[in-house]
């Protein structure tokens, strides 16, 4: 057997160690420590062969395993800041009633933030009524989906001027200004803007297009009783409440006012 067999071995190892210790040095065993360990090891080795049981000592200085390495952190995907609004909101051409019109963010739409406003109650989206444009939005109503803390800040436009409302007019053709005021009503919706002029029973709408900073407006009204459109064309004052300019073509002046301020003087003609 393999156990019989290594304890005869473990034996003859025990027997030559006993007599090269007799024969190299007088005394007995016990002078002699480390031989007696020794042979005290492997007596624990044959009773442990005899019993089956394996024998296993651990290696001295043993380096401890080496520590798993962190496999890569995955990158979390970056959140693009959408917002929703739980009241129809409308988006302007800077933050507040000031500024023009631009669109609106209504309930069930989402559009994305791509600014944080100087102004504070206010952040600039991505205007869902028209693609590749920006508006000011409030954000009283508004509900974004993730923090928007490091968005570029941005500065509100200069204020533009605002045509909305109704004015009174007076057209020259012949003498000095009389009581013959009409008015006009005028809607603006960015830089275009419908002038309804009811004058001398002569009704017309007009489209007009307004310049890059909103002080000059020109535009036509379809006429049939006309060979050509009427044509329309004003400058704004600074006050930003008169009006100095001409329509229905070169026939002569029209000037007008609102909130109080009297006609502008004087009312020149400009085509």
């Amino acid at each position: 057997m393999r156990i019989s067999h290594l304890r005869m071995v473990l034996i003859s190892l025990i027997s030559l160690l006993l007599a090269s210790i007799s024969c190299d040095l007088p005394g007995t065993t016990s002078e002699y420590p480390e031989a007696t360990q020794t042979m005290q090891a492997l007596a624990t080795l044959v009773a442990a062969a005899e019993s089956g049981q394996a024998a296993v000592s651990a290696p001295e200085n043993s380096a401890s395993a080496p520590e798993p390495e962190e496999g890569p952190t995955a990158t979390s995907t970056s959140c693009v800041p959408m917002v929703s609004v739980t009241t129809n909101t409308n988006c302007r051409v800077g933050p507040g009633e000031p500024y023009a019109y631009l669109g609106a963010l209504v309930v069930g739409e989402e559009a994305q933030v791509v600014g944080q406003s100087s102004v504070p109650s206010f952040m600039i989206i991505n205007n869902p009524d028209n693609p590749g444009e920006q508006c000011w939005l409030w954000d009283m109503y508004a509900q974004v989906s993730c923090d928007i803390s490091m968005l570029p800040v941005i500065e509100p436009p200069p204020l533009l001027p605002d045509w909305n409302g109704t004015w009174s007019c007076w057209a020259e053709d012949t003498g000095p200004f009389t009581e013959d005021y009409f008015s006009v009503t005028v809607v603006q919706n960015g830089d275009q803007m419908t002038v309804d002029v009811a004058a001398h029973q002569d009704d017309c709408g007009y489209t007009v297009m307004l310049n890059e900073d909103f002080t000059e407006a020109s535009g036509t009204c379809p006429d049939p009783g006309y060979i050509t459109d009427h044509s329309l064309f004003w400058v704004l004052v600074d006050n930003h409440n008169q009006i100095r300019g001409s329509v229905g073509g070169n026939w002569g002046a029209w000037c007008c006012s609102r909130n109080g301020y009297a006609l502008p003087e004087p009312c020149g003609n400009f085509e």
